[in-house]
């Protein structure tokens, strides 16, 4: 008699990348039976191991998110070189970015800014609707 096999495939939960060695990555895979949580560790995209109770030391997990891993990184090198393509165009003009740099410069003197404030705001006050030609907000004519 033949025995039929089932496909497993794994359900991968979370990934995990080392930032002090960005070549190590461990998986969260759900087990096949929805309940239990493995561990599938990699090192520069081959797995060294998986926490699951498998004997023979190369489980369904560790194929499957090396396969995983390949395609994941094939796709990122993919995305890099596109993006690498694409010409990029300044979008603030150098004027512009002056002025900004300028009104949020940390280093710049903290009364100097306040004095600039002041100003600021005295200039909105006169511009506005309701603050006449030439003379201040008054109760009496």
């Amino acid at each position: 008699m033949k025995k039929s096999t089932t496909t497993k495939t794994v359900v991968v939960l979370a990934r995990i990348q080392f930032k002090s060695d960005p070549r190590k990555v461990c998986y969260l895979v759900r087990s096949s039976n929805g309940v239990d949580q493995y561990t599938t560790c990699l090192f520069d995209g081959f797995a060294t191991g998986c926490s699951c109770p498998a004997t023979n030391g190369k489980c369904y997990h560790r194929c499957q998110v090396e396969a995983l891993e390949q395609e994941r990184t094939r796709n990122a090198a993919q995305a890099k070189t596109e993006l690498a393509s694409i010409p990029l165009t300044p979008v603030v003009k150098a004027h512009a970015f002056a002025e900004l740099k300028k009104q949020y410069d940390c280093r710049q003197n903290p009364s100097t800014r306040a004095t600039d404030m002041v100003l600021q705001s005295a200039k909105r006050r006169q511009s506005a609707p309701l603050a006449g030609a030439s003379r201040g907000f008054s109760l009496m004519r």
